[in-house]
């Protein structure tokens, strides 16, 4: 094996997944600052489906941001299949959909999401 080809392959071994999906779909930005601005109750308790990179919860920082994704690139994602987050019933004020929509069972993630939203 070549040195160039051992080079590409550590860079794509060293890729996020969040970046894959970007340059396999061609997304080049989630509107993560608009959606923000949406939120206007800092003790709104908001769940993340599909977080990739977390980069939501920077937007939000006053507020509790549980962060879900298949694949957890630190220790403040939670990885899970998102039909089953693990939170209570009625214990969350927003859920956004950041990256979970383009999931093949994201059926299952929208019946979790109204699961654990508050009735208000």
């Amino acid at each position: 094996m070549t040195d160039l080809k051992k080079a590409k392959i550590k860079k794509v071994l060293k890729t996020t997944p969040g970046e894959i999906l970007r340059n396999t779909l061609q997304i080049t930005e989630i509107p993560y600052e608009y959606i923000a601005t949406k939120i206007k109750d800092v003790r709104d308790v908001v769940a993340d489906f599909g977080c990739g990179e977390n980069l939501f919860k920077d937007c939000i920082p006053n507020n509790q941001v549980y962060s879900f994704d298949h694949v957890a690139i630190d220790d403040t994602v939670i990885a899970c299949d998102m039909k089953e987050t693990g939170l209570d019933s009625e214990s969350i004020d927003v859920t956004v959909f950041s990256l979970a929509l383009w999931g093949t069972n994201s059926d299952d993630y929208i019946k979790e999401s109204y699961r654990i939203l508050r009735r208000k």
